[in-house]
């Protein structure tokens, strides 16, 4: 008998240990994944650090501004209050020679904040946007700016933005998690900006806010209830090798295999290497083929000598395919005496994307054309979106994903220090 409260305890013990496990299931993968100590750059309180992005690839003459509710203009260096405002109607922003010209108010600082009292509530080109702008006139008179916004934020519309829902819900957690790591990784790089950690287009990745202007002048939205849960299933996850956070490069479409990742990034990381990829084919730049007129292609190619006439012009692709291309390697274009020697990422910066959708392609003479039969589109190194689409297709969960597109990486959680 003096046993059984032993056993009663014994039995709750074993009890609370059940609905413990219970409890670790229910929240899923998520939950049962190692944590890992992060630099002090990105370790804010529930793992939701402010990002600065730009708001324009360089500096602008004006922005249109309109904000709703109360307004606070601080200064962006000290957060000193200069201004408080009702609202600020639809208004033209500008520099003048001692500070920031806002419709008919004048700010005099060169780096001012602009934050509302309710969320979301700024409008920059008719973008409206959560968190705080920011404000910096440039030497030559020009404005740069900036939305500094809360990580996840900033996740929810850039999971839209990049990665429509049709996708599948594993691929879009795997873009989130990428999506995450990328952002925190530029961060670490402060170095490289004063100002600002990412841009909001493919420069870094899409990011259209929490709102955005349709073609017709429609309001589109820039995040969805189904990205905002992404978000948050996924919340603090992500990518790392030998426990630090890297670069996480992605692309529209690979083509059937990803690239060498330092053919084209400096800082590419081991585990952005070339990996086959079986999913991609419903992409529609999966193959595709682009001509342009000989002429055309030499116009190019004005400053090294190459000339308009109808002497025999020579390309010389070791290439069998575009399959085995590399963006690195080199094609000679001749011309009588003249050989010029260009890589075919070069080749592709001269074109513009909009000519060719990658650097992956085989170059052929056809008569008077020069034709590019090339595979995927964008970069090619890493994360391959189509891909994750189609894996999504058979089943692969969202880490499944990322450590095909990273091998060697790990998902981790992050840990508050």
């Amino acid at each position: 008998m003096r046993l059984q409260p032993f056993r009663k305890f014994q039995r709750f013990t074993i009890l609370c240990g059940l609905l413990v496990i219970g409890a670790s299931l229910y929240w899923g993968r998520v939950a049962m994944l190692p944590t890992v100590a992060v630099p002090p750059v990105i370790s804010e309180t529930t793992y939701n650090p402010w990002i600065r992005v730009a708001l324009t690839n360089s500096p602008v003459r004006s922005v249109e501004l309109r904000c709703h509710g109360a307004v606070t203009i601080s200064s962006a260096n000290s957060s000193d209050v200069l201004q408080r405002a009702d609202k600020i109607s639809v208004s033209k922003v500008s520099s003048t020679p001692n500070g920031i010209q806002i419709g008919n108010l004048h700010v005099p600082a060169t780096r001012i904040e602009i934050a509302v009292d309710r969320e979301p509530g700024i409008r920059v080109n008719n973008h409206l946007y959560r968190g705080k702008i920011h404000l910096y006139r440039m030497r030559d008179g020009r404005l740069r700016v900036v939305n500094v916004v809360r990580l996840e934020d900033y996740l929810a519309s850039v999971v839209d933005s990049e990665m429509p829902r049709e996708f599948g819900q594993e691929a879009r957690k795997a873009q989130c998690i990428a999506a995450r790591t990328y952002a925190l990784y530029q961060q670490q790089q402060r170095n490289s900006h004063p100002y600002f950690d990412l841009y909001d287009s493919t420069r870094s990745q899409m990011y259209l806010g929490v709102e955005y202007p349709g073609p017709q002048g429609q309001r589109w939205a820039g995040e969805s209830k189904s990205s905002r849960r992404i978000v948050n299933e996924t919340r603090g996850i992500v990518c790392i090798y030998n426990d630090t956070i890297f670069c996480t490069y992605f692309s529209a479409a690979c083509g059937g295999k990803t690239i060498q990742g330092t053919d084209l990034f400096a800082d590419a990381a081991s585990p952005v290497s070339p990996v086959m990829c079986e999913w991609c084919g419903d992409a529609k730049l999966h193959r595709w083929e682009r001509r342009v007129t000989t002429e055309r292609f030499l116009k190019l190619f004005d400053s090294q000598k190459l000339i308009l006439s109808e002497n025999a012009l020579a390309v010389n692709d070791m290439a069998t395919s575009a399959l085995e291309a590399n963006p690195k390697d080199t094609i000679l274009i001749q011309q009588d005496d003249t050989t010029i020697e260009l890589q075919r990422h070069n080749i592709q910066q001269r074109l513009g994307a909009h000519v060719l959708p990658s650097p992956l392609f085989q170059v052929i003479l056809q008569g008077t054309d020069v034709v590019f039969r090339g595979r995927g589109h964008g970069h090619g190194a890493g994360f391959c979106q189509w891909g994750a689409r189609g894996q999504d297709k058979q089943g692969h969960d969202a880490q499944k994903i990322l450590q095909i597109y990273y091998p060697g990486s790990q998902l981790v959680e992050m840990a508050k220090q």
